[in-house]
């Protein structure tokens, strides 16, 4: 019921924008199909395994040559559009290697450090920068040790992205992070099951009831073949019955007469 002042209809998570020249009419109608010809986009986008991204896009390295027992996790993509992702970033350890510097901006525990300034190392310190967190441990680094997060270019070996995927599998995202989307789904099928169920019944239910009323409406206003025909026969017997009767006395009638004469 969309007055002509109306241009915009939002229902059901769809918005549809009516517009044109022409003044709408009673009786107009418009159909919505909006997954009618989903199918026929579909495409095969790539043919070579080689070209899934199994692989993360950035690498870590903690160099052979480093004296110290410093370690970088493999790291974690958290802004996948991230203009600076696949920048190489390196960490120097300064002497006394309480503190390492970077060449790029970096977030320690809420706090932002430019590039070049000296970061107060801790065991286990989680650092984010350019789209991505490391996490740094070690108890004993050393002056001039180097740590680094670069471009994973070629990715062999490396399946962290499809283990990511694969992890969508055990991750909550539906009911406020209650159920995960094959639960979810076990769920709605249950759902609809139970309601398919619940209305089979209730459609035997009511036939059942359909059936008892028009056998009782044919008790009462209805009419049986077989009892009408037997009635049939009874009165073409007593009709029958009756006319004989009636022969009998008029032949009696006639005897009378005639004895009479």
């Amino acid at each position: 019921d969309a007055s002509p002042a109306d241009t915009t209809l939002v229902f059901v998570g769809l918005t549809v924008v009516i517009d044109g020249a022409s003044t709408p009419v009673n009786g107009d109608q418009f159909t919505i199909k909006p997954t009618s010809q989903g199918a026929r986009s579909l495409n095969l986008a790539i043919s070579d395994p080689n070209e899934i991204a199994a692989a993360a896009p950035i690498r870590t390295e903690s160099p052979l040559s480093n004296m110290g027992d410093i370690e970088i996790s493999q790291g974690i993509v958290t802004d996948a559009t991230n203009a600076n992702l696949l920048n190489t970033v390196t960490f120097t350890f300064d002497t006394p290697a309480t503190t390492f510097t970077s060449n790029s901006d970096v977030v320690v525990n809420g706090t932002t450090y430019l590039t070049g300034a000296s970061i107060p190392y801790s065991n286990n310190m989680v650092v984010d920068s350019n789209g991505w967190q490391v996490t740094l441990s070690g108890i004993n680094p050393q002056p001039n040790d180097t740590l680094t997060i670069e471009a994973n270019l070629g990715g062999s070996g490396d399946n962290r992205n499809m283990l990511e995927l694969a992890g969508l599998q055990t991750t909550g995202f539906f009911d406020n992070g209650a159920n995960n989307y094959q639960e979810a789904y076990s769920i709605l099928t249950g759902k609809v099951g139970s309601a398919t169920q619940s209305a089979q019944i209730d459609r035997d239910a009511q036939e059942s009831l359909l059936i008892q009323a028009q056998e009782r409406r044919g008790q009462i206003a209805g009419v049986n073949l077989d009892e009408e025909a037997a009635d049939l026969i009874k009165f073409q017997q007593a009709y029958e019955a009756a006319a004989r009767v009636i022969s009998t006395a008029q032949t009696l009638f006639e005897s009378l007469i005639n004895a009479t004469r």
